[in-house]
């Protein structure tokens, strides 16, 4: 650990390229995403670079802030619900909101808020409804993307060819968008081992009347999706296929349901529907979902799983594929690289129906939802003492209604959620909370939490743990002297059953506090993290310090500890620099960084967030003793054309191979490239 040192002495130079309101939002981005990936659930990595990626999308296809509905604000998670409603309400005041400056004018907007939302945002006309497909092909704007991405050591699957394919992975995607009318993508992907194209996932939406070549013209279709796409509604206890829910998890980010139906064309093979939705609004309060979807599974039969066929002759076996297991086996990760994962391909057919009515007043919003899922085989899960009470069943009906309650600065929400299986069971679960704004300096949210053993849903994606948990959590943020903002969250559950994997009932606590400043020039912070779990007890100290003197050059360190630095509670350290350069002549943009870590195992491991090309997603797992470095080259000679270089490298002080199994590199060093080019017009 003592080379750790030699970063510790850089802490004083350590720079950003941002100004504040892109400094503190890229902040507040990674401890969403590094929350998840430090949760139970660590497959959360598709989710998180489509968060990342929908970011990027808006940032490119930027929302018209004069006709945008309330709904479609939320997707901008960093907007609170006092600033969405404040927007709506100048706007039908006022008329037109003509440019940025005219935000400050807004309730609950500052320069702070207004810097955050200008990338996102444009300030345009009322769009005529009318349009045609041929001019939004000839007037819209597209855009092709190309990824290629390998490790460049082969495993032991590429030298004993155990894997089908090479150890490419390759991403293509297209995008088509018009105005807030039309827009289409389209997304192919092999992952490394697999021989071909071996995913695909696309979809077009349209928007307004298109009675010309559609020959629909009912005025009150907000928007009918074909193809792939995202279906969630409340705070995930029914209905939250992939998708993170702003601010519980986050004091500084606002609480809000989730977004309903969203397109989806991206790489990652879990989590989303195929099949077709339409959303429509009778009226401008009124929003009713409907949405079929009728997906292939990778799931391994009762030949490939070596169980005589002869007892269940018509029944598929996932294993805990469905609900508990999932991420173990092929069904989750969407691999096909071995004879068993190609077997288990597309084996499985799912088919999923829902509804969900939504009705906004003045400061009130309230929906139901409801969902049937069937699946066309008999599912025989593995029955463990942990699932014992709440396997699924081939056929499951689930329903919720929440709220959102605004009432002046304090903002009341909830869920309840009921689920019936076709084994006769049923078993109800719900969220309530609130979160208080006092005024721009103190925010403050609470919420209880109630999961019985019971409680089952196939798509469940509530705060906490979905199933077999009751809780509160209490966060709260304080801006306590100009820039200086400091934010404490504790979390109080019990887990009154046995839980994965195997682990008995037992009472958590998780605390967390963080004080920061952040200003123009610099952001500083100290987060400190302690969890105790039954008589586990885990701590962390993250030391982070960022500066930009100026718009070319910047610099950010680190120092993350898990325990204490004391011998006794100890487990790993890790530290980076990180330096960045934009050139100001050349369309050229450079950033690289160097990480030293040190822990004792896997299970001490330490996340941190690193630039990626666009759309990218990088968050690795730092574990034993060793040394990482990447470098990143963006470069974009015309105006509608990018180009991006990342060169990643892991060196092995304490051990001679990575990973395990197919997955095993022989020696200490790792190399890993990225490049990917990007073509719009």
């Amino acid at each position: 650990m003592k080379n750790v040192i030699f970063l510790l002495l850089m802490l004083a130079s350590a720079v950003k390229v941002y100004g504040q309101p892109d400094m503190q939002l890229e902040k507040e981005i990674e401890d969403i995403l590094l929350n998840t990936l430090n949760s139970e659930d660590e497959t959360e990595i598709e989710i998180n670079a489509e968060f990342l990626e929908n970011l990027e999308y808006i940032k490119e296809n930027p929302i018209n802030i004069n006709t945008v509905s309330a709904k479609d604000l939320q997707v901008l998670f960093f907007l609170s619900e006092n600033q969405i409603d404040a927007i709506i309400h100048y706007r039908n005041n006022y008329g037109r909101i003509t440019g940025i400056y005219e935000l400050y004018y807004i309730p609950f907007f500052n320069e702070q808020v207004a810097g955050i939302l200008e990338p996102y945002i444009y300030f345009g006309n009322q769009e005529e409804n009318m349009w045609n497909i041929p001019t939004a092909l000839s007037k819209g704007k597209h855009s092709a993307l190309f990824r290629y991405t390998q490790v460049l050591k082969k495993s032991k699957a590429y030298k004993e060819a155990i894997y089908a394919g090479n150890p490419a992975s390759i991403l293509a995607k297209y995008n088509l968008k018009f105005s807030d009318k039309m827009r289409a993508g389209l997304a192919f992907e092999k992952d490394a081992g697999e021989k071909g194209i071996d995913f695909f996932s696309g979809y077009i939406a349209f928007r307004g009347r298109f009675r010309e070549h559609l020959n629909l013209d009912v005025p009150f279709v907000k928007e009918w999706i074909i193809g792939t796409y995202k279906a969630s509604f409340g705070y995930g206890l029914g209905m939250g296929s992939g998708g993170i829910f702003g601010g519980i998890s986050n004091p500084s980010m606002p609480v809000r349901p989730a977004t309903g139906i969203r397109p989806y064309s991206s790489g990652g093979e879990t989590g989303f529907f195929s099949g077709s939705a339409i959303i429509l609004s009778p009226t401008p309060q009124t929003e009713i979902s409907l949405f079929y979807a009728n997906n292939l599974l990778d799931a391994a039969s009762e030949m490939i799983s070596e169980i005589a066929a002869e007892q269940l002759p018509d029944t598929i076996d996932i294993g805990d594929a469905v609900y508990n297991e999932i991420y173990d086996i092929a069904s989750s990760t969407g691999y096909h690289r071995t004879v068993t994962e190609i077997a288990k391909k597309k084996t499985l057919r799912r088919q999923v129906f829902g509804l969900a009515a939504e009705h906004y007043f003045s400061k009130f919003r309230i929906c139901a939802q409801i969902n049937f899922t069937h699946f066309d085989n008999n599912i025989k899960q593995k029955i463990k003492i942990y699932n014992r009470y709440n396997s699924l069943a081939r056929q499951v009906f689930n329903g919720s209604i929440y709220y959102q309650w605004l009432l002046g600065n304090v903002n009341f929400f909830g869920e309840v959620a009921g689920t019936y299986q076709s084994t006769k069971q049923f078993s109800t679960a719900f969220l309530q909370g609130l979160n208080w704004n006092f005024g721009e300096r103190l925010k403050v949210i609470f919420y209880y939490r109630y999961y019985p053993r019971n409680y089952a849903a196939y798509f469940a994606s509530a705060p906490g743990k979905s199933d077999n948990e009751r809780g509160y959590n209490f966060q709260a943020a304080l801006t306590i002297y100009k820039s200086w903002k400091i934010t404490f969250q504790t979390d109080h559950y019990v887990r009154e059953w046995f839980s994965y994997p195997e682990k008995p009932p037992f009472n958590g606590h998780d605390y967390k506090v963080e004080l920061g400043n952040y200003t123009n020039k610099y952001t500083l912070y100290t987060h400190y993290r302690y969890k105790i779990e039954d008589a586990a007890q885990t701590h962390r100290l993250r030391l982070h310090f960022a500066f930009n003197p100026n718009e070319e050059w910047a610099f950010a360190t680190r120092v993350e500890l898990n325990g204490l630095p004391t011998t006794k509670f100890l487990k790993g350290v890790l530290a980076y620099q990180e330096i960045k350069y934009t050139f100001k002549r050349v369309p050229l943009k450079l950033s690289a960084r160097i990480a030293l870590f040190d822990t004792k195992d896997y299970d001490s491991r330490i996340y941190a967030y690193e630039q990626d090309v666009l759309y990218g997603f990088s968050t690795p797992a730092f574990y034993d003793r060793g040394t990482r470095f990447y470098f990143l080259a963006t470069y974009k000679p015309l105006r509608r054309l990018s180009f991006w270089i990342k060169y990643a490298h892991t060196f092995m002080d304490n051990r001679f191979s990575f990973d395990s199994g197919n997955d095993l590199i022989e020696g200490r060093y790792k190399p890993e490239i990225k490049v990917q080019v990007r073509l719009s017009w």
